[in-house]
């Protein structure tokens, strides 16, 4: 028995050794190191979050969350992730861009474990190996992920709201739109083909740079207006030509795309803020824009009938009965006019 209690001791020992890890690369940075410290600077943030009665039970599809060091952006990161509270999910998607590198591909984390000082997070190797195997240029680099802080910022924020998750980290390393399309179009497959999963997408992206703080506010505030009212067009021009800056922009567009096929009705911002917002004694003429806006989850269609269909329905059960009883065969009805009469359903 001791032999086999040795063995298997062995065997996590090495799963454990030979698992492939992606180590913090900004913790002591862009945010604290400690657990503990980092533990009470989140809450903090969380207990510092205003939202209205009808915002608070939003039940987030996607949301849009910077990814700037904690003390300038993690407030305004904390409205979006406070809606996961006393909620689950089995996988959170996190699509985010690359700053260091450019290589026209989209690079899909395929390790094992996600760190950071508050612990391990498990990839969903179900669902990476799925995407990568969908297009010869979704592919896992290890070099772009190593040093890049978009996803990294993201996770201690759903450490601390959720247990028993896994991740799909996805950094977005180029700017070509078909092949962005093409990643929109097959994780939306994947979450079809996945249903019994609960799914939520974070796309992770700071706004404007380095401008002072009212011409910040003044660029900023178009792009909000503009996803607001999901103009992706116009959005996507304005990003081009530099009107709104967003520097997850390729990111949050395969992003919107996916929530145009799931999500309906508006997009809501929860919190803007720039870091002359953040740090009031410092100077302002060089601000960056954060935002927290949450995609919500489409509504079920209530299923409802009116009183002329209950009233058909009706006469057509005691029709049925009646026929049987008197010739043995299933009556026949004619095709109802009514539309939702005609759905097929149990």
């Amino acid at each position: 028995m001791k032999k086999y209690i040795f063995l298997l001791a062995l065997i996590l020992a090495g799963t454990m050794l030979f698992s492939q890890l992606r180590k913090p690369a900004v913790a002591g940075k862009w945010y604290p190191d400690n657990k503990t410290e980092l533990r009470n600077m989140l809450r903090k943030f969380f207990e510092n979050v205003s939202l209205k009665k009808e915002q608070r039970q939003i039940e987030p599809w996607g949301i849009l969350s910077p990814h700037a060091g904690y003390i300038y952006s993690g407030q305004v990161a904390a409205f979006g992730y406070s809606l996961l509270a006393n909620r689950h999910y089995d996988t959170i998607i996190i699509l985010a861009p690359s700053h260091h590198y450019l290589e026209n591909v989209v690079s899909v984390y395929n390790g094992d474990f996600y760190q950071t000082p508050l612990g391990k997070v498990p990839i969903d190797k179900e669902i990476t190996e799925t995407l990568l195997s969908r297009n010869k240029r979704f592919v896992f680099y290890e070099f772009i992920h190593k040093p890049e802080h978009s996803i990294e910022a993201q996770i201690p924020f759903l450490q601390y709201q959720l247990s028993d998750f896994k991740i799909v980290p996805i950094l977005i390393s180029t700017r070509d739109f078909d092949l962005l399309d093409e990643l929109a179009e097959s994780l939306i497959k994947i979450v079809e083909e996945n249903s019994e999963k609960k799914i939520l997408f974070v796309c992770s992206s700071d706004m404007s740079h380095y401008h002072d703080y009212q011409t910040a506010k003044k660029i900023d505030n178009h792009t909000l207006d503009l996803i607001h009212n999901k103009k992706w067009k116009s959005l996507q021009q304005d990003i081009l030509n530099g009107k709104s800056e967003l520097c997850g922009y390729f990111a949050f567009y395969a992003f919107t795309e996916i929530m145009n096929r799931f999500q309906n009705g508006e997009n809501i911002i929860l919190k803007y803020a720039n870091s002359g917002d953040a740090m009031k004694d410092t100077t302002s003429t060089r601000v960056v824009g954060y935002s927290s806006i949450v995609f919500p989850k489409k509504e079920e269609e209530k299923f409802s009938l009116s009183e002329n269909e209950k009233k058909y329905l009706l006469k057509l059960a005691r029709k049925s009965i009646e026929f049987y009883l008197e010739t043995g065969k299933k009556y026949q009805p004619e095709i109802p006019s009514s539309k939702k009469l005609r759905q097929e359903m149990a």
